[in-house]
């Protein structure tokens, strides 16, 4: 098998779901409550939070690297074989709003290996879609946000790390500015979506794997300085960008490919689109 193991699913239905502005318009800034606009304890908290909604934002990736790593037991009967084959991440100007995985099951077949006819991919993929600065509409997330900011307690905090009222917000380590604030991990938790689609259930997307185990790629080593360099496509501002780490078979075993390469979103296209209509052809898991 050449690259049976890309599977870079979930990703269309993932793109169709994430915000407006991760498909090329730049995020408005947050509306500064009224009660904010005068100082507080001398610190003009209208910068702290905006930073505040960032700050949560930023937190999605490592509550859905979390809900993924989770353990999860194999379909009855069978076996996960191989490493896992692919794991994708998509961010935008803001952080992460998805990221998901792919693992091959099969039953195992005595006295080693496995039966290869009983053999099925599912795929996983997990959003936080709930904007936290209430685009859209106010959701659970953004009125987390807003009853959770404590511009007295921040300033107090601001003021016992030596943060000056004058200081460059931007500039300010943002793990240090919300360290006494709440966490925000649970309520991210509470708002995560899992979707799973199996190859069994959703014979468009086995189909698209079986086309995809006969494809191959054809990517040019360009190190930096060596020879005559490749000149990259730049992307379009506030675009979203996706990362795909694929375990490949090769002539002597595995190979780990990380890339953004188009050429491979290009190859696994065919498994997006069957991936999307499988799972909004069914209620979200949570």
């Amino acid at each position: 098998m050449k690259l049976f193991p890309a599977l870079a699913t979930g990703l269309l239905a993932a793109l169709a779901s994430a915000p407006a502005s991760a498909r090329g318009v730049p995020p408005p800034p947050m509306l500064t409550p009224p009660e904010l606009k005068q100082p507080i304890d001398g610190y003009d908290m209208s910068g702290p939070y905006e930073l505040w909604r960032h700050w949560i934002e930023a937190r999605k990736g490592p509550v859905m690297d979390a809900l993924l790593a989770a353990p999860e037991p194999p379909p009855p009967g069978e076996q996960a074989f191989g490493a896992t084959p692919l794991r994708f991440k998509a961010h935008w100007d803001l952080g992460r709003f998805t990221t998901g995985d792919a693992q091959v099951y099969c039953r195992p077949k005595s006295p080693y290996g496995f039966d290869q006819a009983t053999c099925h991919v599912v795929l996983r993929r997990v959003q936080i879609p709930d904007d936290v600065g209430g685009l859209g509409g106010p959701n659970i997330l953004s009125r987390w946000m807003q009853a959770n900011f404590d511009a007295p307690a921040l300033a107090r905090h601001l003021r016992a790390e030596g943060v000056e009222p004058g200081a460059n917000w931007w500039r300010v380590d943002r793990a240090r500015m919300f360290a006494a604030s709440p966490s925000p991990d649970a309520a991210l938790k509470a708002a995560a979506r899992l979707d799973r689609v199996d190859s069994r259930d959703c014979p468009a997307m086995a189909e698209a794997f079986a086309n995809l185990d006969t494809s191959s790629i054809d990517l040019r080593f360009d190190m930096t300085g060596v020879g005559d360099d490749l000149v990259g496509k730049a992307p379009a501002p506030h675009s979203n960008f996706w990362t795909y780490t694929l375990s490949v078979r090769g002539d002597k075993g595995l190979t780990t490919i990380e890339t953004d390469s188009w050429r491979i979103g290009d190859l696994v296209i065919p498994i997006l689109k069957a991936a999307e209509a499988c799972a909004k052809a069914k209620p979200p898991q949570q």
